[in-house]
């Protein structure tokens, strides 16, 4: 009698390698000035828009004064404020919500900026100009 041949199990493929998606050690950086201004620079007018949509600026300092700060873990916006005219915080939170970083190693990164009360920034050669003052 004879045997038919035996069928060959199919041959196993090697899963893919695993790719963390949240590496445990982010290889980006901080993000530079340079970097900050350029996504920073598109967002100006709509932070304007937050504040001339909030009211009137009461706040009698010259300046207005943005701060926020990013995540390394995520390279997104942690949180924000705009001292001088607090009722467009919450408009201007969800402008910087935009802001996405590549994650880096280390600590948050908490940036301050002056602004006009047009939300413009201002330029670094107008505090000289105001010191002299």
């Amino acid at each position: 009698m004879a045997v038919a041949p035996a069928d060959e199990p199919p041959t196993a493929q090697a899963p893919a390698p695993y790719e963390d998606p949240f590496p445990a050690t982010p290889s980006g950086h901080a993000p530079s000035d340079a970097e900050l201004r350029k996504k920073l620079d598109p967002l100006f007018p709509q932070i304007g828009k937050c504040i001339s949509d909030a009211g009137p600026v009461k706040a009698p300092e010259k300046y207005l004064q943005l701060r926020f700060s990013l995540s390394p873990q995520t390279g997104g916006l942690l949180g924000a404020e705009l001292e001088g005219h607090d009722a467009a915080r919450a408009c201007v939170m969800e402008v910087l919500r935009q802001l996405k970083f590549e994650p880096w190693p280390g600590a948050v990164d908490v940036v301050t900026m002056p602004l006009t009360h047009e939300g413009k920034p201002v330029s670094e050669s107008a505090f000289a100009t105001d010191a002299g003052k």
